[in-house]
């Protein structure tokens, strides 16, 4: 998406992925840190800017998520 241009248009979603139907109290707790734990000093080392990494998680989920009035036709 970064090689396209097209990081404007990504919103990423997270989800911990800890519960397992079989186990005792639905398995182990994983917590919901892995964007910050990992993914964000993942994109550091691949050389994404600060700019980039704030429009993947600020700026694009707030235009995602924000209410618009459209104009009547």
């Amino acid at each position: 998406m970064k090689e396209s241009n097209l990081l404007h248009k990504m919103l990423l979603s997270h989800d911990a992925g800890w519960y397992k139907p079989g186990q005792e109290g639905g398995g182990s707790f994983r917590p919901y840190s892995a964007i910050e734990t990992i993914l964000i000093p993942k994109m550091r080392e691949e050389d994404f800017s600060e700019k980039e990494i704030h429009l993947l998680l600020v700026e694009n989920p707030a235009r995602a998520f924000s209410i618009r009035i459209r104009a009547a036709k």
